[in-house]
């Protein structure tokens, strides 16, 4: 009698290890989110694992291995494994997240992590492999994962006291420049003609009707608005990383001051389609967010010398237009660049030099 259980038991045990093994990954489903795509450095974001079991068998065996940032840094104790290696093919630094679980028949598990990532960039989180195991353990298949999301850490907040008196005294000289010249557009009525006005400016109805030679008055009211310019070419990591932040800095200075303003890059900038290199002239929390990602999405590779991206600006009248340029510490090619720009524009410009973090006009 004890065999004939034992049979039984054993027929019994063949039938689920086939069970187990038939179709291992049929309605079994992976997802991974996060709770928010741009951040600040170390701040708090959370990842969210989601797997799903829609059969009615159980996954007995799952083992879990997803690929994430080398640079990630967990919060919670009760994390999964996370290893970081060096790949021997390419030589590209890896992380992975593992862990070992079982799912329940028609059973949803959800893992939610709390991690951050401490310095600026674009961070991909791409893929990995799920491993089902059979019942007696006898074998394990693997299926990769193809999912694909971004996270984009904007540059760190700097304080640049001295800057910013340069900068509002230099916004300031503009200000006033702009009333030197009146805006033929908008009239905003009509003067006695004193013989000094050009012939052009004479109203000849408003002559006609006052019985005297009136002329045009116009109004000052030429708006201000300004360029902020970066260039990262031939700056050190350091250099360059406080360019980004310093460009940021300037931003949002404008956006307090409600300044408009437009901005240009040489930096290269991953996934842009030339949607973060250059921005219009603009204002408002939309126009700022957009061109803060960018400088988060950037690279430190410069596609541009300082002399062609100011190459790329147009003849602009300098009495009502402020240039800023971000750039790492000037050599004297690119001085003599920004003295040929500010001839062709009629302006000064406005110079942060990343290494000491101070601005000025430059003079040169």
């Amino acid at each position: 009698m004890s065999l004939i259980y034992l049979i039984i038991l054993i027929a019994v045990a063949l039938i689920l290890e086939r069970l187990s093994s038939r179709d291992p990954f049929d309605r079994l489903h992976y997802g991974r989110s996060t709770d928010k795509g741009v951040l600040e450095p170390e701040e708090e974001f959370k990842i969210t694992t989601t797997i799903t079991n829609g059969k009615s068998r159980p996954v007995l065996f799952l083992r879990l291995e997803e690929n994430v940032p080398p640079g990630l840094v967990l919060l919670d104790e009760n994390n999964p494994d996370f290893h970081v290696q060096t790949s021997l093919y390419n030589c590209q630094t890896i992380a992975k997240l593992t862990q070992t679980l079982y799912i329940m028949p028609r059973q949803k598990l959800e893992r939610t992590m709390r991690v951050k990532l401490m310095n600026r960039g674009r961070y991909v989180f791409h893929g990995g492999k799920m491993a089902v195991g059979d019942l007696l353990g006898f074998e394990e298949n693997t299926q990769l994962l193809s999912d694909l999301m971004e996270v984009v850490v904007l540059p760190r907040r700097v304080e640049a006291p001295d800057t910013d008196a340069a900068f509002g005294n230099y916004l300031g000289d503009i200000s006033v420049r702009r009333f030197i010249l009146s805006d033929p557009i908008l009239t905003a009525g009509f003067r006695d003609y004193t013989g000094r006005e050009p012939m052009r400016d004479i109203s000849w109805p408003a002559s006609l009707r006052q019985g005297k030679l009136m002329v045009k008055q116009f109004d000052y009211t030429a708006e201000l608005t300004a360029t902020v310019l970066l260039s990262i070419d031939r700056g050190t990591t350091e250099e360059i990383e406080l360019c980004f932040s310093l460009a940021r800095h300037i931003c949002e200075q404008l956006e307090e001051k409600r300044v408009s303003y437009s901005f240009l890059t040489g930096a290269y900038v991953s996934n842009s389609a030339g949607r973060w290199t250059f921005m219009g002239e603009g204002l408002g929390d939309k126009h700022l967010n957009t061109i803060l990602e960018g400088l988060g999405r950037a690279s430190r590779e410069s596609i541009l010398t300082l002399e062609k991206l100011l190459g790329k600006i147009g003849p602009q009248n300098g009495n009502n237009k402020a240039f800023i340029l971000v750039c790492p510490p000037l050599s004297r090619e690119d001085k003599q660049a920004i003295s040929r720009f500010e001839s062709r524009i009629g302006g000064k410009v406005f110079v942060i030099e990343a290494e000491t973090a101070s601005g000025e006009e430059d003079a040169a």
